[in-house]
């Protein structure tokens, strides 16, 4: 079951949720106060990448050490929060901190998983990578 359970993470969550967060528009030392689209997008796309990186090795961690593995994406998410409190701009913000609570619940559901594998409920951690998914996928076309 975790070997499945990594599989579904590494086929769709790694790929479609964060790899193709492009950003869209110049960097800029200090973000202004209302950030444009392009500019907000700009301003995570780093951080954005950086957990897929993460993602990924942590992805393969879960067939063999989940709870270490749930542990590393404890620390994603709250990188992810942190990129996130950086943009202002409202539409991005909200796709952002959409994605992040999705995020969040997946990390939770895996954390079940890793402490109880016998009694988790796969299907509310494979309902969780789907909703990670979707967000991905809006966050992806929202900022290009």
């Amino acid at each position: 079951m975790r070997k499945r359970i990594a599989a579904v993470l590494a086929a769709g969550l790694v790929l479609t949720a964060l790899s193709g967060c492009a950003s869209g528009g110049h960097a800029s030392g200090a973000a202004p106060k209302q950030q444009t689209k392009a500019q907000a997008c700009t301003a995570i796309d780093g951080d954005m990448k950086s957990v897929a990186s993460d993602l990924e090795s942590q992805v393969s961690k879960l067939a063999t050490d989940p709870k270490a593995a749930t542990t590393e994406l404890q620390g994603i998410d709250a990188t992810l929060k942190t990129s996130i409190s950086k943009v202002t701009n409202p539409e991005v913000k909200e796709q952002a901190t959409s994605f992040e609570k999705s995020f969040g619940v997946l990390v939770t559901q895996l954390s079940s998983y890793a402490s109880n594998p016998e009694s988790a409920d796969t299907s509310q951690l494979e309902d969780a990578v789907t909703q990670v998914e979707d967000q991905g996928k809006k966050m992806t076309t929202l900022c290009g």
